[in-house]
């Protein structure tokens, strides 16, 4: 068993910082508005896989582009997603609840957004999937690879010292604890139109969410987290912020899966699954750890 780390949005400003943002989500271009609407994910596990679909981070105005760095366990395979999942999942759990005489959660707010590495580092693909440049690299040496993506901000016309301190830690810290793969997506907006998620698929025995990382300033609205299981997970402790569920479990069937996503409908299965919103609310700001968590 692995422990896992978290999802790292690297934000880089040349000039003044937004508000209301994910810590460190900051536009790379001067003078563009980024606003932070709730943060959401679908995350569908079956024991020894993960699914994980990130809804883009916040919306932005026209000529931003901002990076994310994930660190994974396992080497991931990476396609093309559809916000449409996040519309389908709620309305899917909102109908169950009106049927049992119970109000509705809250509607997803839609989610709006405008060299080789060298030893120590290897870049094992590069592609653009759906807006996004995507490169997925194996990391052995965190000193090289911080140097590395230094290099690779500094040709992306960033000014220099924009990985911080503390990022430049984390990321030595997540090499150090066993983690070997990264995946490095540049998002740049030309004008305002909707940046699509993106699937990343990778064996996990373990569920998680990178809580940590893709953790919102104080005073942000709650992280809601669509899960699908075969059947219920522990809800881990994640202080001082806490998980709420929003609602009894909803079953799909297996063609409600593939209705919503055919990925989750083959990673998950033919029989029927669970579907519930983990609400995270409180110092969400403060947590010091990821979600990582296994069967009820």
């Amino acid at each position: 068993m692995f422990r896992i780390a978290g999802l790292l949005v690297l934000a880089l400003c040349l000039l003044t910082p937004p508000a209301q943002a994910d810590k460190g989500l900051v536009p790379l271009k001067p003078a563009t508005a980024l606003f932070q609407p709730n943060q959401r994910a679908v995350i569908a596990w079956n024991g020894k896989e993960e699914l994980l679909i990130l809804s883009p981070p916040g919306r932005v105005s026209p000529g931003t582009k901002f990076v994310q760095i994930l660190p994974l366990p396992a080497r991931p395979t990476i396609s093309a997603g559809n916000v449409r999942v996040f519309h389908t999942a709620t309305e899917r759990i909102n109908a169950t609840l009106s049927l049992q005489g119970r109000s509705p959660v809250a509607r997803p707010v839609r989610t709006v957004s405008y060299a080789g590495p060298g030893g120590g580092v290897e870049l094992a693909t590069h592609s653009t999937i759906a807006g996004h440049d995507i490169s997925l690299v194996q990391v052995d040496d965190p000193r090289k690879f911080v140097g590395w993506l230094e290099e690779v901000l500094r040709q992306r016309a960033v000014a220099e010292g924009t990985v911080t301190q503390a990022l430049k830690a984390d990321l030595m810290r997540y090499v150090r604890d066993g983690f070997r793969w990264f995946l490095i997506d540049v998002v740049e907006t030309d004008r305002e139109t909707a940046v699509e998620p993106v699937k990343v698929r990778f064996a996990t025995d373990r569920l998680y969410y990178p809580l940590r990382i893709l953790q919102p300033e104080e005073g942000s609205a709650p992280i809601q987290l669509l899960v699908l299981s075969p059947r219920l997970i522990a809800i881990p402790a994640v202080p001082p912020a806490k998980i709420h569920l929003r609602h009894e479990p909803v079953k799909l069937s297996s063609e409600d899966l593939k209705y919503l996503d055919d990925d989750l409908k083959d990673l998950l299965g033919d029989d029927p699954v669970l579907l519930r919103i983990w609400e995270i609310s409180g110092r969400a700001a403060a947590v010091k750890r990821d979600i990582v968590t296994g069967w009820w």
